[in-house]
């Protein structure tokens, strides 16, 4: 099941206000990044997307990409929900979500059907995270997802903090301890943020 990317609901303890944090993107880099895609900071001082486990186990996480701006090889300003890769052009700006660690995200689980970590014995779990399908050129979303196979009390990408439905399913506030969700709410692993870990680059 395709998902949507990772989602800025909110922070641990207070709310979420929309702040986006601007970082360069380097010239020619040669993925594509989508919205909801998680972004790590790299040597060169720009960000690049996190596609892979490995990727996100380097600590250097600083949120999820919202879109860009640069001005294209035509010299026409432009403005993006993602960036199409490889632009032959200086100065193309992405803007974060989420370079505070605390950040909650709401993320689609990959998996369908009762499989033991879409219900609420799962808050508490760790998950990793699922690159298996690629964004949207038309919508510009991301289509990264938690994936659920392996989840448990183990170390991984995400820490399982809540629940929700958007398919008009239960409330969580509500429903019994059976009801399945379809997405997950997260935080990162404290360890995997660039601004919380203890290493940098």
């Amino acid at each position: 099941m395709a998902g949507n990317g990772f989602r800025p609901i909110g922070i641990e303890g207070r709310g979420y206000n929309g702040q986006l944090t601007p970082f360069w993107i380097a010239k020619n880099y040669a993925t594509s990044i989508f919205n909801g895609d998680p972004v790590m900071l790299v040597a060169d001082g720009t960000i690049e997307v996190i596609n892979s486990v490995t990727d996100m186990n380097l600590g250097n996480m600083v949120g999820v990409f919202m879109g860009c701006e640069y001005v294209n090889a035509t010299s026409t300003p432009t403005w993006n929900q993602y960036y199409p890769a490889s632009q032959d052009v200086d100065g193309i700006i992405a803007y974060v979500a989420g370079t505070d660690p605390l950040t909650r995200y709401q993320a689609k689980f990959s998996a369908s059907g009762v499989d033991g970590t879409q219900l609420r014995s799962a808050i508490g779990f760790n998950f990793d995270i699922d690159v298996t399908d690629a964004g949207s050129t038309d919508t510009g979303n991301s289509g990264y997802a938690l994936e659920t196979v392996g989840a448990a009390e183990t170390t991984a990408n995400f820490n399982l903090v809540g629940l929700a439905n958007t398919d008009g399913g239960d409330s969580p506030s509500t429903a019994s301890a059976t009801t399945t969700y379809t997405h997950g709410i997260v935080i990162v692993e404290p360890t995997l943020h660039m601004y919380s870990n203890s290493t940098g680059i």
